[in-house]
């Protein structure tokens, strides 16, 4: 086996004292961060040690999970061909047992967050929990160096996707950094994906630090090694070919472009329907673990007010806004460009008409169970309205009973004597209740297993 040192700039940026040179803006050369004395090691193996596979038959076979293992209580892996499916590598020189996560809870989490986050735009699986027997890479991020003190981490490598490997990212060989611990994750996880070391200071397959935190970048760069018995580093070849390295493209190759989830969103003030005074504040909550919010913006009556791209989240409404009904819409956006939108309708002055049903919420009109905040449509001809589960008359709200046959909330009618007539003309149809609610059963089944 062919053992390549390296050195890697994953560690804390205060243990390690910077120049005063600026960060390397991505893709631009205007000169290297300094390098520190913490190494990685790349292994490369063969195919008598590793199920090597091109990016197209990994994305055709569906490999899309990776494995963060915290090995609670410890962990054992035995030396034989890479296989994360029965805890085997081959990378390692024995047998060999690693300590749990060190930091707790909170630092875990925190961690498994930025992984997410550093993963967020490929549409791969990052878990804590482990897969079994499926297809999966591992990184063992937990334990000691077995490659020295001043190793963070140690990967296998191929011209090509590893399938099942095993990298390892030493918790024990950092300090207790959450952000700096999943760069070393990503980093090996990297590795085993075919990628090289590269020489920009943004992405986390480089050796340099001192520009913040690193994600991929959608660029050509330049690969980079370090001359052995040397502090200085040198660009080279990539050890596949070519002079450049796109780390994001080729992950997308591998995995495909993730689907974005929109970020988290709720206007806390003013509420729905509200009577407000001028310059009435509007209040929001916008959140998204992953990826990070980019912005916050605010309009009125589909008129830009403003934005804003940090907390908190704060506006006020214009001063000129006549009396009357008007309509304030919150739109927020996270870096990967997924957004979420929400509205509330206000009223300045005295003369306000009654606002009606927020937008989702029970009694609103609906056309499928996705316009609903609950999920659950009930639609009764071409009109459809938001509803909610009953189990009695008494647990739904007045003017409302509940359909035995569905256990459904919908309006009561005189005619009706208790059973509900939908719209107040035509029977509602049972059965077209019982589909959406099927359908809503399933739906949520589907997520609950996800």
């Amino acid at each position: 086996m062919l053992y390549v040192v390296a050195f890697l700039s994953l560690l804390p940026l205060s243990s390690v004292p910077l120049s005063a040179e600026a960060a390397t803006p991505s893709g631009q050369d205007t000169g290297p961060t300094p390098l520190h004395t913490h190494r990685d090691i790349v292994v490369e193996v063969g195919p008598d040690e590793a199920t090597i596979v091109t990016p197209e038959t990994a994305y055709a076979d569906g490999y899309r999970i990776l494995f963060i293992n915290r090995c609670e209580g410890g962990i054992l892996i035995r030396r034989g061909f890479n296989d994360s499916r029965t805890n085997s590598s081959s990378i390692i020189d024995q047998d060999r047992n690693f300590a749990e996560y060190p930091y707790g809870d909170s630092s875990w989490n925190t961690m498994m967050t930025h992984v997410r986050g550093i993963m967020a735009p490929f549409d791969i699986e990052v878990t804590d929990v482990d897969p079994g027997n499926v297809e999966h890479t591992e990184i063992i991020t937990c334990g000691q160096s077995f490659r020295g003190n001043n190793v963070l981490g140690v990967a296998p490598f191929g011209c090509g996707i590893i399938k099942n490997a095993i990298g390892y990212a030493f918790a024990e060989n950092h300090s207790d950094d959450p952000r700096a611990i999943a760069e070393t994750v990503a980093h090996e996880a990297g590795h085993t994906f075919s990628l090289n070391h590269l020489y920009d200071c943004e992405d986390p397959m480089t050796y340099l630090n001192g520009c913040g935190n690193k994600n991929f970048v959608d660029a050509n760069l330049s690969c980079a090694g370090v001359p052995d018995g040397t502090s200085g580093w040198e660009r080279q070849s990539c050890s596949c070919g070519g002079s450049t390295q796109n780390a994001f493209a080729t992950l997308v190759s591998i995995f495909g472009n993730a689907t974005p989830t929109p970020p988290e969103l709720k206007i806390t003030a003013p509420t729905w329907g509200e009577n407000v005074a001028q310059e009435f504040p509007i209040r929001v909550t916008a959140e998204d673990p992953q990826n990070g919010i980019a912005e916050v913006a605010l309009s009125i009556d589909d008129q830009l007010v403003g934005a804003v791209n940090a907390l908190p989240y704060v506006f006020n409404a214009p001063a000129n806004l006549a009396d009357g009904m008007h309509i304030v819409t919150i739109i927020a956006t996270d870096t990967l460009g997924a957004s979420k939108t929400k509205e509330v309708n206000v009223c300045i002055g005295s003369d306000c008409p009654n606002a009606g049903p927020e937008p989702g919420a029970f009694g609103s009109a609906c056309t499928g169970n996705l316009d609903c905040q609950n999920e659950l449509c009930a639609l009764d001809g071409d009109s459809g309205m938001c509803t909610e589960r009953c189990e009695s008359d008494t647990t739904c709200p007045d003017n409302y009973s509940c359909l035995a046959d569905v256990a459904i909330c919908w309006p009561t009618t005189q005619d009706s004597g208790g059973c509900s007539t939908g719209g107040g003309s035509a029977p509602l149809s049972a059965a077209m209740l019982l589909f959406f609610v099927g359908w809503f059963r399933t739906r949520k089944t589907r997520r609950d297993n996800s």
